[in-house]
């Protein structure tokens, strides 16, 4: 079982993660929006900050279990 600052480091680790996504995809939005939307990088970044945001959000509900 892991511990709640294991958890903790895990959700930081995944939100500095959510941070980067956003800035590639904020930069690739400056060039133009139509583009970035039909760009393979913007699709891969925005996959992959909602996987994070998923995974943050399954470990806060386990965070919540463990301080039980």
């Amino acid at each position: 079982m892991e511990t709640k600052e294991e958890i903790n480091k895990e959700i930081r680790s995944l939100r500095l993660r959510v941070a980067g996504c956003d800035k590639v995809l904020k930069e690739l939005e400056s060039i133009g929006r139509a583009w970035a939307m039909d760009s393979r990088r913007y699709r891969i970044n925005e996959e992959a900050k909602y996987s994070y945001l998923t995974q943050i959000s399954k470990l806060e509900w386990k965070l919540k279990k463990v301080v039980r």
